[in-house]
Formats: structure tokens, sequence, C-alpha cells
């Protein structure tokens, strides 16, 4: 018997986490061979983030498993991305409250460096029959019929998540310095002899109050993030 928790299974086509038992014997022919992530998204060939839920029980099942994230076709997130929560039946619907998490490749918005980090977002779905669907223009309740497909698909889903938690600010650490504004140069490397900020917040007082802030405009857009 199905003890609930949902297994990751790969093939040719697409990512998904799969029911283990009489579910994947439903399932297409398996490969070991992984398409290019370079493909655009619509491409069929492209995998896609999906999760198996014919024959599923009804109740709540936990899930966890990581994909290719170039299925997501968004530049900074090429690795992989896990995706664990929960997924509830009732019924005909489902009801996913997960996190999607995925290491990116940013450049410091101070000092232009590259850096990498981890995003994690929030994915609070709901799959219904085209009946029971109210508002088509939220977009976490999305139409769902079992006839037509064994497979929930998220691809979109982890994707719009991701691009939106990574912060309009994005800092390689708290206190980078960034780059003096004469010569260039990346000041967390070193001084460049130019006039240090207190210095200059002496003889400008007008530019101390532009850059404290231009501080907290940065502190706030970062807020909440590593």
């Amino acid at each position: 018997r199905c003890n609930g928790r949902l297994a990751m299974r790969i093939d040719s086509r697409e990512h998904h986490a799969a029911l283990p038992h009489s579910a994947t014997q439903q399932g297409a022919t398996h490969s070991s061979s992984i398409p290019s992530p370079e493909k655009p998204v619509s491409n069929p060939d492209l995998p896609h983030v999906r999760v198996r839920v014919r024959g599923l029980g009804d109740g709540e099942h936990p899930i966890d498993f990581t994909t290719d994230a170039g299925a997501l076709d968004y530049e900074p997130f090429a690795n992989q991305a896990r995706i664990h929560g929960t997924l509830v039946r009732t019924g005909e619907q489902f009801h996913l409250k997960a996190t999607a998490s995925a290491e990116g490749a940013f450049e410091c918005t101070r000092c232009s460096d590259p850096f990498s980090r981890v995003i994690d977002a929030p994915l609070d779905l709901e799959f219904v029959p085209p009946r029971l669907v109210r508002d088509p223009s939220d977009p976490n309740v999305h139409e769902y019929d079992s006839g037509l497909s064994p497979y929930i698909d998220i691809t979109e889903d982890v994707r719009d998540g991701l691009a939106l938690a990574i912060p309009m600010i994005h800092l390689c650490r708290p206190d980078c310095k960034g780059l003096c504004p004469v010569c260039g140069k990346d000041l967390n490397l070193g001084p460049c002899g130019h006039l240090e900020p207190a210095e200059e917040d002496a003889k400008f007082p007008a530019l101390k109050s532009l850059r404290e802030r231009l501080r907290a405009e940065e502190g706030t857009a970062g807020a909440g993030k590593p």
C-alpha cells in the first residue's frame, strides 16, 4: 500500500513526482536521456515540473523532490530546483502548499560582482475541475481534468514564484561597500585614496542625506532576504 509519499521520476519529456505503484503503470515510456535546457519552455521536448496525482487517495500527502531547473527556462536558475511541502486531495480538487527552492546566479546591485544564492518561493495552488473555477483570473487556481491528464503541471508557477522572490536590491553581502563613485574601484577590496564617506559627508551634507535615503530604500527592498 502506498504510504502517501510522492517519489520523483524522470522521463525524456518531463520531470514529475509520481506515485510509486499502480499509478505509475499508466505513465509514458522512460528514457535516461534529458533534453537540453537551452530549448524554450514552450518546446514539448523540454522537461516540465509535474506531479502525478491520478490514483492518489483523499487526504494530505507529503511531497519532496528535486528537478532540473533548466525546465524553468529562466536564466538565473540552471542547476537543481527542490519542491517540498504537502499536497491535499479532496474529491476532485487538489491543494498544493509547498516551497520551491533553487540556487541562482546573480550580480550584486552595489558592486556588480557575481554571486550565488538560494531563492525560496512559496507555492499555494489549487487544481479544480473546470466547472468549479469561480475566478478565471486567479493565478493560483488552475483547471485540472483528471480524465485528460494524470499530472498537474507547476512549471510556470515555480518559475514565476522564484522570479518574484528575487529582491530588487540584491547584495552579495549585507555590508557590501560598493564601487567608488570617482574611480569605480571595488571598495570591498580596500580604499582607493579618494574621500572616505565620513569626509565626504562633512563637505557635502546634501550627499550624506541622499546616501542615507538610498541605503534606507535598499534596506526596505531587501527586507527579509539573506
